[in-house]
């Protein structure tokens, strides 16, 4: 399970390396993508701003959902599901960033990197949620993951 868990782990820059107690391959833009992630479902969760966020979302056809928080930092689970929550929110977040530009702001760049590390954690997120159920029939799953 925890073979797995390392490679969105390190994809989002939480699993360091160290020698000596210095860490050898410190990973900040992935640090900084997922402060940025929390930031913007964090703010959300006060007044009634989810409620704005929704009306402008009718207009595009964007997901009535709240942005999930990923409470639990030890699952890759809990990353995968506050990065694929924004991204189902896109447009009405975009939209919302341009009526309140000092909210929060996510640049086209920033929005590809979500996309792609949310790829990388959905993979791992599968493997190592199967691996937690499924202990006999992930026993051949291990040597083909690691190829």
């Amino acid at each position: 399970m925890h073979d797995g868990n390392k490679v969105g782990l390190s994809a989002t820059g939480t699993l360091t390396r160290s020698k000596n107690k210095v860490i050898v391959n410190p990973f900040p833009a992935g640090l900084a993508l997922l402060a940025l992630a929390r930031k913007v479902a964090t703010h959300f969760s006060y007044g009634s701003r989810l409620g704005i966020l929704h009306d402008l979302g009718k207009g595009c056809d964007a997901a009535k959902i709240k942005p999930k928080g990923d409470l639990n930092g030890t699952r890759v689970a809990a990353h995968q599901q506050l990065l694929f929550s924004l991204l189902r929110l896109n447009r009405a977040l975009q939209m919302y960033a341009i009526r309140y530009p000092s909210s929060f702001e996510v640049s086209a760049e920033e929005w590809k990197q979500f996309g792609e590390v949310e790829g990388v954690l959905n993979i791992t997120q599968l493997l190592t949620t199967l691996s937690q159920y499924e202990t006999v029939y992930c026993a051949a799953y291990g040597p083909l993951i690691k190829l």
